[in-house]
This record gives structure tokens, C-alpha cells and sequence, in this order.
């Protein structure tokens, strides 16, 4: 009885067996159906060959082509992908030109090479009695002495090093370089009107020393509330002025660029702008992807709105604040009417170096330059390392000059008019806008939304005949139709002829 029990069960599983390879089978050639039915139907290039009744040496012919082709897309793809997640942001020019106007003039910095005035200290006697002769000189010499040093990296091409200079300079530092400043400026024109270069020139100081600014910011508009206020001299081989033309956000710094001014003179400045607006499309962005910063953007302790500029000199004040315990006096930024006036970097504690931390300002600003390198080319942040990561500006507006020069030989005219003696020397600086129009670049979005659908589309058009139609047959073929063919045929594949 248990032998005929187990011998039903075993054909029943035979039975169930069959069934099932019955339903593949079937599922199988009514798929093979269908999917002839798409390829026959589809738009997709080289698809409807795979399922032709031809040769196998055909169906493989096209279906490495196939294969190559989706290869070659996918290939592409990744590689606008790619772009358009390192670089998003693009600089184009607009297609309308901007009228002169619309910008305002340079702000132009002017600083004579010779930093004080030979009657009221002479450097060079002071330095030949203690450094070549040895001699004794009164304390107030001594300390004046200390002061142009700090000022001083090279004199007459010999460094010079104090080995018992203060640490730091007070007060008087700035008084005295007052006092021996140099006034060069007699006669000035602008717009074709004369004007006293009193009124339209401002005394600073920066990294050349005293110089003379004309349209720079106010310091309320420049600094922040806490910036305070207080109050080259060194002797060179080389006579004449320098010349810093640059945006009136920016802080003159001689030693970023300069132009120069010699004597007896004639020299002509064709200034040019070039503006970089920024669209609002960018703003999405990050500013490591825009590679940018907007102007209220990253925060600056001691400036109002961001430049890059601005940027370096505020983390190079702050490095060599936290690694000499002072900073260098070229971190006082004077900006004045009628007084000379200077702005420190700092609170109220802020100390200027000295001749003493001379040599820590120097490695201060070396150390922080060789970062910036490191980083630079091997774009990896060490831990323990500052860097000031200063990106330039989204909106930005500089200007290239051009200048020509010619010799200008009416010193010994001009001297009388001046009540000057004929050995004096004079130049003549002459700058204007070289173009009544200029055409400025945007910074914008390498694609948007409809351009990446388009380069998508075009690939996927070019290597396979993909397109919008294609991918609705695709869905059509999945959904709709089968639902359809249950309604009409009862089964999902159509019908069975």
C-alpha cells in the first residue's frame, strides 16, 4: 500500500514538472515575440537587425556595433558629467559693449623713490658714522635712526642688520616718518581743471612708505569700526616715482605691482578696464566649485567688503600677528584728508614690529608663501599649517595700462615757477581711458538645465537615434500595450498568429 502511494506522488511531481517547463517555454517565445515586435517598431538604429531572420555573422556584426556605439555615449556622458561637476562655472564675454562711464576711474597711488627729505635727515651720513666709522651719534639721531630701519630692507644695495634694535616701535614711529615725508606733487589736473594736489591727493602709507592716493575710499567705507587710528625713507640708487593704479577697494601694495615714473620724464598711462560681472546663477554654487568669492561672502576681520587683495594682506597681518607678537608697519594703512592719519590692523594692543623682529616678519611672510605653494601643487591642507585660500573676487574690476614715455626736458623752466633751485628734477604723469567702450566678461553656468537635455540628447541622437519618442515607446511597450493586448487578444504578447 506505502510502495503504490509513493509511486503517485512521483508522477504527479513529473507532472508538475513538465507543466513548468511548458510555461517557460511558452513565456519564452512569447517574449521572443514581443521584443521582435519593439525592435521592429522602434526608432533605435541597428535594434530591428537582431531580430531579422539573417545570418549569425550579421547579428553579431551588429550587435558589437550596437555595443560600441552605447559605449562610446556612455563614454561621453560621464565625461560632460564629469566637467560640469569640476568646473560649473564658465567666463564668457557679453555680447553688448559697456560705455566708459558706468565704472569709476582707478584709484592711482604715487610714491617717490627718495623717502625723506634730505635736510631733515640724512641716512646715508647717520648710517656711514655707525656702521663704517664706528662713531657716537646723539640718542634722538640713534632713534630716528631705528625707525627709517624698520622701513629699510636693503641700503645702496648692502643689507643692513641691527642686532640691538627694539622688538617693537611706539607711538613716535609714525610722527617721525610724518615729519620726513616727501612732498612731490606742485601741480595737478584733472578733467581739464587745475586743483591744488593738496585737495585731491591723500597721504598714505603702505609697503613703499608715505606715498599719495588720489580717489581712494574713505576709511569707513574701506575698514571696519575697530580699525583704529594713529599716528621710504630709506635712500636708493634709483631717483624717479612709483606709480599703483588699481581698484579703489583695493589696498596699494608696491609689492604685488608697480609702475614706474622716472625723472625729467614725460610719461603716458592708457589705462584700460576689464570687468568681470557675476550672474545670479552662479550663486548656487559652492566656492570651491565657482571657485570664486561674492563679496559679503567669506569674513574679513578688518575689511567691510572682500577682495583678494584685501584677503592677503588681512592673513598675512594675522600670521604675522600670531608669529612675532607684532606686525610689520606696512600693516598700517593710512587713508586721510587733510592730516596724516594711519589706520592699524589690530586692536588697540597691536604692536609694530621693530628692527628686532625684522628677520620674523621676513620669515613670517616667506613661511606663508611657501604654504600657499605646497598647497597650490599638491592641493592637500597639512594639519598645523595656515593658509589664507584668497579666491579672487566673483565681481571684479581691474585695469591693464599701457604706458609710453619720452623725455621731458623742461626741469629748468618749470624750476622759477616753483621757486625752486635748477638742479631740481620734475616728471610729468599723464593717465587717461584708453577706450570710450569696453566689453565686460560674466562669470555663468557651463550648462543649464536645457543645455545639459540637449548635449544628453545630441549624444544619445548621434550614436544610437535615442530620442524623447523612443523612450515613451519603451515605456508604451512595458505598460500600455501590454494591458491592451489582455483586452483584445488575452494575451499579454498580442496575438498568437
Amino acid at each position: 500500500m506505502a510502495f503504490h502511494i509513493s509511486d503517485g506522488y512521483h508522477k504527479n511531481d513529473e507532472l508538475a514538472t513538465r507543466q513548468l517547463q511548458s510555461k517557460k517555454q511558452k513565456f519564452g517565445r512569447n517574449l521572443e515575440k514581443y521584443l521582435k515586435q519593439y525592435n521592429e517598431a522602434t526608432g533605435i538604429h541597428g535594434v530591428r537587425y537582431l531580430s531579422e531572420k539573417r545570418t549569425i555573422v550579421e547579428k553579431i556584426f551588429w550587435t558589437i556595433v550596437l555595443i560600441l556605439s552605447l559605449t562610446s555615449c556612455v563614454f561621453m556622458i560621464y565625461g560632460i558629467l564629469n566637467k560640469f561637476d569640476n568646473s560649473p562655472v564658465v567666463v564668457n564675454f557679453l555680447s553688448t559693449d559697456y560705455p566708459i562711464y558706468k565704472i569709476p576711474f582707478p584709484s592711482v597711488t604715487i610714491c617717490p623713490k627718495i623717502k625723506s627729505t634730505h635736510h631733515k635727515f640724512n641716512y646715508t651720513d647717520v648710517f656711514d658714522k655707525l656702521v663704517e666709522k664706528g662713531d657716537q651719534v646723539t640718542p634722538e639721531t640713534l632713534r630716528n635712526f631705528y625707525y627709517i630701519n624698520v622701513l629699510c630692507n636693503e641700503v645702496g644695495g648692502h643689507s643692513v642688520t641691527l642686532m640691538n634694535g627694539n622688538e617693537t616701535v611706539d607711538d613716535n614711529f609714525f610722527k617721525i616718518i610724518d615729519e620726513l615725508k616727501v612732498e612731490p606733487l606742485i601741480f595737478c589736473k584733472y578733467m581739464e581743471y587745475e586743483y591744488d594736489c593738496s585737495e585731491i591727493f591723500t597721504p598714505t602709507i603702505i609697503d613703499e612708505g608715505i606715498c599719495y592716493s588720489f580717489n581712494v575710499l574713505d576709511r569707513e567705507e574701506l575698514f571696519k569700526e575697530h580699525v583704529r587710528d594713529n599716528v621710504n625713507l630709506c635712500p636708493q640708487i634709483s631717483e624717479g616715482f612709483r606709480v599703483f593704479i588699481d581698484n579703489a577697494f583695493n589696498v596699494p601694495r608696491f609689492s604685488r605691482h608697480f609702475l614706474k615714473l622716472p625723472l625729467d620724464q614725460d610719461v603716458a598711462m592708457a589705462v584700460e578696464p576689464q570687468l568681470v560681472l557675476s550672474s545670479e546663477a552662479v550663486n548656487k554654487f559652492s566656492s570651491e566649485k565657482r571657485k570664486c568669492y561674492l563679496r559679503r561672502e567669506p569674513y574679513l576681520r578688518h575689511f567691510k567688503m572682500y577682495t583678494q587683495s584685501s584677503c592677503l594682506l588681512e592673513c598675512l597681518t594675522n600670521y604675522t600677528l600670531t608669529k612675532c607678537g607684532c606686525a610689520k608697519y606696512t600693516f598700517s594703512i593710512a587713508y586721510l584728508n587733510n592730516k596724516l592719519q594711519f589706520c592699524s590692523l589690530g586692536d588697540n594692543e597691536t604692536a609694530i614690529c621693530g628692527t628686532g623682529r625684522s628677520d620674523c616678519v621676513q620669515d613670517a611672510e616667506i613661511e606663508l608663501k611657501h604654504n600657499e605653494m605646497i598647497r597650490t601643487v599638491s592641493e592637500e591642507v597639512k594639519e598645523g599649517e595656515t593658509y589664507c585660500d584668497c579666491k579672487p573676487s566673483c565681481t571684479e574690476l581691474t585695469y591693464r595700462v599701457e604706458t609710453s614715455q619720452t623725455n621731458w626736458h623742461q626741469s629748468r623752466k618749470m624750476a622759477p615757477s616753483f621757486n625752486h633751485s635748477e638742479d631740481y628734477s620734475y616728471s610729468v604723469l599723464t593717465i587717461y581711458f584708453k577706450v570710450e567702450h569696453f566689453r565686460p566678461m560674466e562669470r555663468c553656468e557651463l550648462y543649464d538645465l536645457s543645455d545639459l537635455i540637449s548635449n544628453f540628447g545630441g549624444l544619445l541622437g548621434l550614436f544610437t537615434g535615442f530620442s524623447v519618442i523612443s523612450l515613451v515607446e519603451i515605456i508604451y511597450f512595458l505598460t500600455l500595450r501590454i494591458f491592451c493586448n489582455m483586452r483584445l487578444y488575452g494575451m499579454w504578447s498580442g496575438p498568437t498568429n
